[in-house]
């Protein structure tokens, strides 16, 4: 089975912009950020797992098809543990280099 998630964050911007790209159905790509303070997401629509200590945002969707809001909260949540495992990933890269 193909992977449904192509996570990174854009090398040349200055601001290190995030993005994820759902493969699947519903189809998207979105912005993603962690929360902190001074972090300002303006966006009609956001997803954020706020309960977490380091809280991620997704934003600015683009869909292929805009799901149903309990597919749309699935796959969200599915998103903010890919981008886990990419920050997670990422940072052991460091630590190793």
């Amino acid at each position: 089975m193909p992977n449904r998630w192509i996570v990174g964050i854009d090398p040349l911007d200055d601001m290190e912009q995030g993005y994820i790209i759902h493969r699947q159905a519903p189809e998207f790509v979105a912005k993603w950020t962690t929360e902190g303070e001074g972090t300002a997401v303006m966006s009609e629509l956001v997803y954020t797992d706020a309960d977490e200590e380091v809280a991620i945002a997704l934003y600015d969707f683009e869909f292929e098809d805009k799901p149903s809001e309990e597919v749309f909260r699935a796959v969200c949540a599915d998103g903010v543990r890919a981008i886990d495992k990419y920050l997670i990933t990422t940072m052991e890269g460091f630590s190793h280099g």
